[in-house]
């Protein structure tokens, strides 16, 4: 194709063909884009109206809670049956805490949430009980006959001792149960939940609203890069057409009807080539390099995978390396606790870290999960205060939460290596030590030379 194109030149008709079926595709495409914007635009919309209409439903519940409480107070205090039947009424008709639990159930994405609302419930329901058998009091105290209670409250059975209490002290017992260390602990545990299941909504909501944004800048960046592209095609065309094609092919086709050879210097087809040629080259370089890197290091976290951890075994004079092999202590749990995407950020911030204790020194491999192994170059026994005091400052940076990801340590085992010492050995020896941390507690770091001799011993 090259060769055609060096000896025919550049069809301008073809080349304003391709430039504008460009252009339409471009412009279908953008129009696509604009589609999907408009999608996101909506979803942001749908996202925070559902949200708003979770959170009032969920501050229904300690609304309700609250006038339930409200209610039978005023009962107890003034006797009065009017209160008891809008308590009922709440309870059994309105139901705005049952209504405000339904909102939310069933919706895997809001089951912390969930969780929350339906813990507020049951500790309402169960408030519910200690309201009965105040109302009971009270009625008798007040000498409220049984047929003007609700099935509820007549059909509670007073213990015998408060049987025998006279009216006013079956009024100050009423009253003293439902503003007693017990009922005020019960509601401060419905206001707890209330507040856990209303902070898991406004979460769940930032981060909803955060992927949709994040999407959205993704979208606009796509649309400014076509727009970029379309105007370029046209003004590509213009001046490709008049200065790049039209005016060289002039040139060039006197040579051609003269039967003479093209100058090199002077052919847009050769410098067309040159260029072609020089940026596909520099492609194809830059993609085998960029092969190559894949190939020896990590996707997640950039640093030697399994592959390059071979290649450095081979090439590393392993005689006076000091060979480490961490674990993330109890990595598994952050996962199951977290998610995989929180794990993924562990990792990440894990060889963060890394790299700013041992990255001018030494090599650093992920050879698969939390495995990972750091070989330090001329790094004899005599490094060993200096490595620990190193794994010990990694400590103290992870235990501190950053951001999304927990608080988490590492277990750290070391060997060093001998004449005639193969890496196989140091891997087990490393590996031997790393055991004698996890059993001991984790969070610390061991040596194969200390761990022998005490072996001795």
């Amino acid at each position: 194709m090259f060769k055609r194109l060096k000896g025919r030149g550049i069809s301008v008709e073809k080349f304003n063909r391709v430039m504008c079926i460009l252009a339409v595709l471009i412009s279908i495409v953008m129009f696509v884009a604009m589609g999907f914007t408009y999608g996101l635009y909506q979803e942001t919309r749908t996202i925070t109206k559902e949200m708003l209409e979770l959170t009032r439903s969920a501050n229904e519940m300690q609304d309700a809670s609250d006038y339930l409480t409200e209610q039978i107070r005023c009962f107890a205090v003034s006797g009065e049956v009017r209160y008891l039947e809008h308590y009922f009424t709440e309870a059994l008709v309105t139901q705005r805490r049952e209504k405000a639990l339904e909102a939310l159930g069933g919706r895997e994405e809001y089951k912390d949430a969930y969780d929350s609302l339906y813990k507020a419930m049951q500790d309402s329901l169960e408030l519910m009980d200690t309201e009965y058998y105040a109302a009971r009091l009270a009625a008798d105290a007040y000498g409220i006959s049984s047929s003007q209670l609700p099935n509820q409250v007549s059909s509670v059975e007073l213990t015998q001792y408060d049987q025998s209490l006279s009216h006013a002290e079956k009024a100050d017992k009423a009253e003293s149960i439902l503003f007693d260390e017990n009922y005020r602990a019960k509601k401060e545990s419905i206001y707890s939940n209330m507040e856990k299941c209303l902070y898991d909504l406004n979460g769940d909501l930032d981060q909803k609203q955060d992927d949709v944004f994040h999407r959205f800048r993704m979208q606009m960046g796509w649309e400014h890069i076509l727009t970029i592209l379309l105007i370029g095609i046209m003004v590509g065309i213009v001046v490709v057409c008049s200065q790049q094609v039209l005016y060289p092919l002039k040139k060039t086709l006197e040579y051609v009807r003269n039967d003479e050879e093209i100058p090199v210097t002077g052919a847009y087809e050769l410098r067309y080539l040159e260029k072609t040629y020089n940026l596909m080259n520099r492609a194809g370089k830059e993609k085998r390099e960029k092969l190559l890197h894949e190939a020896s290091h990590d996707k997640l976290t950039g640093i030697y995978n399994r592959r390059g951890y071979e290649f450095l075994l081979k090439n590393l004079d392993m005689e006076d390396a000091a060979f480490l092999m961490l674990d993330l202590d109890r990595f598994k749990g952050v996962n199951d606790n977290y998610g995989h995407d929180v794990g993924d950020k562990v990792l990440t911030r894990l060889t963060a870290t890394l790299m700013k204790y041992f990255k001018d020194d030494a090599y650093i491999c992920r050879l698969g999960g939390d495995e990972f192994v750091i070989i330090m170059i001329h790094a004899g026994e005599s490094r060993s205060a200096n490595i620990r005091e190193r794994v010990q400052k990694i400590n103290a940076r992870l235990e501190k939460p950053k951001g999304n990801t927990p608080a988490i340590t590492i277990s750290v085992g070391v060997a060093f290596g001998a004449q005639n010492k193969d890496p196989d050995t140091l891997y087990k020896e490393a590996d031997e030590a790393l055991y004698h941390v996890k059993e001991h507690g984790r969070n610390g770091i061991c040596f194969y030379s200390e761990l022998k001799k005490q072996s001795y011993l």
